[in-house]
């Protein structure tokens, strides 16, 4: 069995990607890689989103 050495968090952001960028950069991180990537999430047509808490 492969040890797992990370994990993937998804968050939802309610910013521009500038204000995000500039946020993490003061708060300490730096941009160790950068690239662009596509990711596309499919729900049913009857399911209203936005009436949905978010998890925590």
């Amino acid at each position: 069995m492969a040890v797992k050495e990370e994990n993937e968090i998804t968050v939802k952001v309610i910013c521009s990607k500038d204000e995000l960028l500039k946020c993490l950069t003061n708060a300490g991180f730096k941009a160790e890689r950068i690239f662009s990537l596509d990711d596309y999430y499919f729900i049913p047509n009857s399911l209203d989103i936005k009436s949905m808490s978010t998890r925590i």
